[in-house]
């Protein structure tokens, strides 16, 4: 599989084996972050910090690879993050 990978044409890859998978967010994230993990996370490092919209959650749920995974909650950081911000969290 390995090998097959690096070829220059993409249709040599195929498709891994299994059932296909629902690419909706999950139920549990419709709206958004739950309440309480949105309310403590706001009051430690403020509201522009911390993204819980459903919105929000699926834009940073892929990256290049080919895996999805919605996040419950998206904090969002001054860089560079000092130790206060991490210890924080």
């Amino acid at each position: 599989m390995i090998r097959k990978l690096f070829l220059a044409s993409p249709v040599c890859i195929g498709r891994f084996d299994g059932p296909p998978t629902s690419d909706a967010a999950p139920a549990s994230l419709v709206d958004g972050t739950p309440g309480d993990l949105k309310a403590d996370l706001i009051a430690l490092l403020g509201k522009e910090s911390v993204l819980h919209r459903t919105i929000d959650l699926v834009r940073y749920a892929s990256d290049a690879s080919p895996y999805r995974l919605v996040p419950q909650v998206v904090v969002c950081l001054e860089r560079p993050m000092t130790l206060d911000a991490v210890a924080r969290i």
